[in-house]
Parts: C-alpha cells; sequence; structure tokens
C-alpha cells in the first residue's frame, strides 16, 4: 500500500497477531518492521485515553502544505498490548534514540466518519 511519503503493509495476520512494514520514502529514508497483538492483562487507563483520543488528523499535500480535518469516532476499545521489534530506524534520521519499553495498546477495527481536509491556516 502506498500512502503520502512511503510504503507501508500489513504482511501477514495470522492467529490474531499482525506483521506489519513501513518504509518512509520521502526525507530521510527509514524502516520499520514489528509483529503486535493483544494481550492479556488490565485495561488501559486515563492516561492512555488521553493520548489515543484524538478527534483530528493532520497530513500534507502534495506541495507539503499542512492539512487538517475533524474526525469522529466512538472511544477507542484499548486493550494492552504486545510487539517485537524487527528493525526500527524511523527516528534516527533526527537523532532521536528509542530507549526503555515501549507504551502498546490494542484496539480492533474502528469505524471513523472525516470531515473533508482544510488547509491549516498559519503555518
Amino acid at each position: 500500500m502506498r500512502r503520502g511519503h512511503g510504503r507501508l503493509g500489513v504482511v501477514d495476520r495470522e492467529g490474531g497477531e499482525v506483521k506489519y512494514l513501513s518504509t518512509r520514502t520521502s526525507g530521510p529514508e527509514a524502516r520499520l518492521s514489528a509483529t503486535y497483538t493483544a494481550a492479556a492483562g488490565e485495561m488501559p487507563g486515563k492516561r492512555a485515553r488521553w493520548l489515543a483520543e484524538r478527534y483530528c488528523l493532520y497530513t500534507l499535500d502534495g506541495n507539503r502544505n499542512p492539512l487538517r480535518a475533524e474526525i469522529h469516532h466512538r472511544p477507542w476499545p484499548l486493550r494492552p498490548a504486545r510487539a517485537e521489534f524487527g528493525f526500527n530506524s524511523m527516528a534516527e534520521p533526527f537523532g532521536i534514540s528509542l530507549e526503555g519499553d515501549p507504551l502498546l495498546h490494542y484496539s480492533e477495527r474502528q469505524d471513523t466518519v472525516i470531515w473533508p481536509l482544510r488547509l491549516v491556516a498559519d503555518h
């Protein structure tokens, strides 16, 4: 699948695990390979919900102008998750070192209504 400035896709979905590959092709090239799935454990709390619940999205148009769209969906049915990373060089070109255990959550498919994209006024 091709989206914007990279390639991404679900390579395989087997036994509840999702194998995911992503390559950034615009700007500093980088790659990510991961396998993730829902895990057993307590439902995520307020912090996780605050981090996950966003009701607008941002992207860039062909001229790299920022665009924003309002979105609406039910609250994410978050569950704990686990992942194994084969490789992840997404942050390296920006001098960011990813350390420690990641904060991960999983959700089944979520239907979302998206309003039209609009140019962000002050950019």
